[in-house]
């Protein structure tokens, strides 16, 4: 039981990520899974409840993955690189319009998504930030409650089809040039000098 309903989430996730979420239906998914439409109810009763654990499911893999970073980077520098190959891995398998979807027609799961991104992921850039200063890499006159706001705002702007067209920009990029902008804002001379040799690396890595 439990695993078909683990089967579905991840299948739902695979779909909605491929296509956005408005464009599948729950029949496409029971299709995809290969099973009933009231086996797929029995255990999600609506597209909203499925929706949202398929969010949930997201905000689990994303805590993990940046655990996993902020445990093992050497320094806040690394955790910025690490935490950018981690968003465009994302990128790379989403559909654009997944953010306006998730907005416009599923509302509980946006602000479920938006708390989230408020707390646990500006705590994490708050985080670095302070790591950053300690270090000697970035400014000490940050006001890191202002840049930790502005950096996941920006990654939220990056999405918005009215702010870059989908037609005319690559997510990708957008949020290469974003988080680029943004980290340069950060740093001392040393900092800087440090970043792009990582990067570099970083780069020839990746």
């Amino acid at each position: 039981m439990e695993d078909l309903k683990h089967r579905i989430l991840q299948k739902a996730n695979e779909l909605y990520m491929k296509f956005g979420i408005r464009s599948v239906s729950m029949d496409d998914i029971a299709r995809h899974l290969g099973v009933s439409k009231k086996t797929l109810y029995q255990h999600y009763a609506e597209k909203d409840q499925l929706v949202f654990e398929v969010n949930r499911l997201h905000q689990q893999n994303w805590s993990s993955k940046m655990a996993e970073i902020i445990g093992q980077a050497a320094d806040s520098i690394e955790e910025l690189l690490r935490f950018t190959i981690m968003l465009r891995e994302e990128i790379a398998t989403m559909n654009p319009g997944i953010m306006f979807d998730l907005y416009k027609f599923h509302r509980q799961a946006y602000e479920d998504w938006a708390g989230f991104k408020s707390k646990v992921i500006r705590d994490s850039v708050k985080n670095t930030l302070k790591r950053g200063i300690d270090e000697g890499f970035f400014r000490k006159d940050l006001d890191i409650e202002i840049l930790a706001t502005l950096r996941v705002e920006q990654v939220e702007l990056g999405f918005d089809d009215e702010v870059f067209p989908h037609k005319s920009f690559s997510l990708e990029q957008v949020q290469l040039q974003l988080f680029d902008h943004f980290i340069y804002g950060l740093l001392t001379e040393s900092g800087r000098k440090h970043y792009e040799t990582r990067k570099k690396e970083y780069h020839q890595i990746n």
